[in-house]
Parts: C-alpha cells; sequence; structure tokens
C-alpha cells in the first residue's frame, strides 16, 4: 500500500504519455506507519511550498481486534525536490505533523511607523516660604500629680504602665477568639492555627514526587515509573486516574517527551489510557492548576 507518481508534458488529450519516476510514499514498519495513501497535494506558489496529505492505519495496531482497515488517522509532510533533477524525493512518514502559515496572494506588509517622541515636562520650581514660628505653649498651672513621666529614651515606643494597671507585664489577659496561651511566668506563646482545609502543600518546582502528597493537591493512580510491552494486548495499555484533594480545576495529560512511544485516548479528565505504540521511553506529564505529577514509561 504506497504512492507512485510520473511526469508527462501534458494531461490533455486522449492519450498521455506517462513517465515512471518512482515511490514516494510507502509504509515504515519500524516506525508503526502502516497503509499509507489516499493521498491529495497542496501547493503554495508565493512561497514555493508543497505538502502531502495521507492516512495511516490507527495505531498501536493491536488495539483493534476487526476493520482494521477502518481505523484511519490522518498525516501531513512536506515534499520536497531533487535540487538537480527536479523530482520529488521520498516522504518519510512521521507523526509529527507541519506547522506552516502561508502568506496572503498580493499582500503588502503595513510599514510600523516611527513613533513621535514626546517632549519632557520641565518642572516649576517651588518657591520656598520662610518657616512658621511654632505657637508659644503655655504650661498648666495645677499639673496633675498622678501623671506618669514621659520615659527617659524618647525612641523607645514601649509606653510605661501605671501599677495595677492591666498591661502590666505577667498579668496579660488574652481577647477572645486569641490563640495566645499564657506560659508559667507569664511569657506568652502563640500556638499556630492550622489553615482551613487541611495542609496547604506547595508541589516541588518540577512536579515530581508529589504522588504520595495525602494532603491539598493531586496524586495519580500507578508506580512513579510504569513498564508497557508490545506484546500482549493486556500489558501494551495501562489506565491511570487522577485524584484531586482539597482543589478544583480540570485534569490535563500531556506527553512531555516520547510522543512516538506511547499514546493517550484523551488529553482531559480524572481518567486516561495509556498505550504502548514503540519501544523506547515516554515521560506524562499530568497538571491541574499549578500542581504537577511526572510519569516515566518504559516500552519493551
Amino acid at each position: 500500500y504506497h504512492v507512485k507518481y510520473g511526469t508527462a508534458t501534458s494531461i490533455s488529450g486522449t492519450r498521455v504519455n506517462v513517465t515512471y519516476r518512482g515511490t514516494v510514499l510507502s509504509k515504515d514498519e519500524a516506525g508503526d506507519m502502516l497503509g499509507t495513501a489516499h493521498q491529495s497535494l497542496v501547493y503554495f506558489p508565493e512561497e514555493d511550498k508543497c505538502f502531502m496529505a495521507y492516512h495511516r492505519f490507527y495505531t498501536p495496531i493491536g488495539i483493534y481486534t476487526s476493520g482494521l482497515g477502518y481505523h484511519r488517522e490522518t498525516c501531513i509532510n512536506e515534499v520536497t525536490f531533487d535540487a538537480s533533477t527536479g523530482y520529488m524525493n521520498r516522504i518519510t512518514p512521521t507523526m509529527i505533523g507541519v506547522s506552516y502559515t502561508p502568506q496572503q496572494s498580493g499582500a503588502t506588509p503595513t510599514p510600523t511607523p516611527t513613533p513621535t517622541p514626546t517632549p519632557t515636562p520641565v518642572a516649576t520650581p517651588t518657591p520656598t516660604l520662610p518657616p512658621t514660628p511654632p505657637p508659644a505653649t503655655t504650661a498648666p498651672e495645677d499639673p496633675d500629680p498622678t501623671a506618669t513621666p514621659a520615659p527617659e529614651n524618647p525612641d523607645d515606643p514601649t509606653p510605661t504602665a501605671a501599677p495595677g494597671s492591666p498591661d502590666t507585664p505577667g498579668d496579660a489577659t488574652p481577647a477572645p477568639g486569641s490563640d495566645t496561651t499564657p506560659a508559667p511566668g507569664g511569657d506568652s506563646k502563640a500556638t499556630p492555627t492550622p489553615p482551613a482545609g487541611g495542609t496547604n502543600v506547595t508541589p516541588a518546582p518540577d512536579g515530581s514526587g508529589t504522588d504520595s502528597t495525602t494532603a491539598a493537591g493531586l496524586k495519580v493512580s500507578g508506580k512513579k515509573k510504569i513498564t508497557l510491552k508490545l506484546s500482549g494486548k493486556k500489558k501494551r495499555v495501562v489506565t491511570l486516574k487522577a485524584k484531586l484533594t482539597g482543589i478544583t480545576g480540570t485534569v490535563k495529560w500531556k506527553i512531555t517527551k516520547g510522543k512516538a512511544v506511547i499514546k493517550l485516548n484523551r488529553k482531559k479528565g480524572k481518567k486516561v489510557k495509556v498505550y504502548a505504540r514503540k519501544a523506547g521511553k515516554a515521560t506524562l506529564q499530568i497538571s491541574c492548576g499549578k500542581y504537577k505529577v511526572k510519569k516515566k514509561f518504559v516500552v519493551k
């Protein structure tokens, strides 16, 4: 199941002479790329770019036991040409795809306007006024003999309390609702109050090592390192479940390494199946807000 192509000097008329140029696309069993055909070509003359879209069988092949030819996925690769002959180079089928934004035909780039410099305002000096003398203070004729004298050190903000007053050290009474418990000898020790909803644990910056967290956060079933095998249907797939404790939000699953090694049946939700595709190593990151968990996979 493959794609061959040829060239002709003209495609009109009752008889067209085509010169065979070889195979341009075929399966890659090592890359798990089977059934590569039913192609279409798109050409962008503005940038002289050409792409081929085609289908392949759904992988891993062992997921479906019947109707294998009806389960397909779409792929796309760029078509390149030999500089000396001008003929198509053979395409290596991949699951990566392409990232390309074609330019609009005849579009003229809009020039970037030159910003007009803003003049810097000159500050107007403020006239200096002569200082106003302080008003004369008249001492009271009959001072209160019970007044507490000011402390000798004016920089000491601690006021001097009168004997027997409620502010006297050692007689402190905690206010209602306070967590302060008086200790023997008059020294007060603060008793910390745990936050509502349990201990708030902030995950490590790299998101690792959070599987055993029992406080608020994200926990994912399964071992930190999971081994899958290509032989045997049950050993090729594993089901992982995410559990949220004390938090809410959408659980996201992302393959950060080895996208050709494993495959997910979905990218969001609390339950995801992971399938083995080819031998190798892969890393899966599960996140919910700032909480992250990483799983390592080895496919044999």
